[in-house]
């Protein structure tokens, strides 16, 4: 069922004006076919496609130097049984992102950058209707989110190699459901790139669970590792500029976290990305 679902991404952002960027951007996770049904009072309901959609209208500004802050609006839906309508509702996101630089020279350069962000502060709920036209409504999940990121290059002398940069990016950041006593974890990341080409990254995550008053089969923390590799093609340099794009080719493998001993682990979810990349300011 998850080989054959489907994930759908698009966005864009355009800069108003020296500060301010506006942007929107679409999200479509689109499950199936399931071949589950639903039974209520007696009668099977089919659950065939399952979608979940959000559009997010975007706004960013930076009032002060080096420091950003943003707003969104999402409009989300949910259609999950196929005999009743859409469900939708609105919520808003509000995020803060600082930089403090640390060190720049013409050979090397660091900074810190310190963020936090909270989706759906306004506590909005979304209503669902049963096949029989009954209603409910639950709460959007109240996410924080507290981060804290180095980043810093420098030029080295590569053995055999001649003079080359080095680049390294640490980050940690803890999440937590402000309405709900679950889910609350931390995860910290790591990355290395090496002469601009090769990028090396290892990440881990540490989240608490719910283990439903069944410890003898349910954990109450679930953690686990995840790594992967990239390659960045130069291809503005090897075209002298006719072609100024830069190719990224990435690879991760997650590794699904166990949170019980029933049913064993979902396969290691290993995937590729193919990326072009073109810096539109020197254009």
């Amino acid at each position: 069922m998850l080989k054959e679902s489907d994930y759908y991404f698009l966005g864009g952002a355009y800069r108003i004006h020296p500060k301010p960027v506006a942007a929107a951007s679409f999200h479509q996770f689109a499950m199936g076919p399931t071949g589950f049904v639903i039974d209520i009072n007696g009668e099977d309901y089919p659950v065939d496609a399952p979608k979940v959609t959000n559009l997010a209208l975007s706004v960013a500004a930076s009032p002060i130097e080096n420091l950003q802050i943003g707003l969104n609006l999402n409009h989300f839906r949910w259609k999950y049984i196929d005999e009743v309508p859409v469900s939708g509702s609105l919520f808003f996101d509000a995020g803060v992102l600082y930089t403090l630089p640390i060190k720049e020279s013409e050979t090397s350069g660091s900074r810190l950058k310190i963020g936090g962000s909270l989706i759906n502060f306004a506590k909005d709920k979304i209503t669902f209707a049963s096949p029989m036209g009954d209603e409910a409504s639950n709460h959007f999940p109240i996410i924080g989110r507290m981060g804290v990121a180095y980043e810093g290059e420098t030029t080295i002398n590569y053995p055999g190699a001649g003079e080359g940069k080095i680049g390294i990016v640490l980050t940690a950041e803890y999440h937590g459901l402000l309405n709900n006593d679950y889910r609350k974890g931390i995860q910290l990341g790591g990355e290395v790139v090496f002469r601009e080409i090769l990028a090396v990254r290892v990440g881990y995550l540490s989240l608490n669970n719910n283990d439903n008053g069944l410890p003898q089969y349910n954990f109450s923390r679930g953690k686990d590792f995840t790594y992967g590799f990239g390659f960045i093609v130069p291809l503005n340099q090897l075209t002298d500029q006719k072609f100024p794009w830069k190719l990224h080719i990435d690879y991760v493998s997650l590794e699904p976290v166990i949170l019980s001993t029933l049913g064993g682990r979902l396969p290691n979810r290993r995937g590729f990305s193919f990326r072009l990349v073109r810096n539109l300011s020197n254009s």
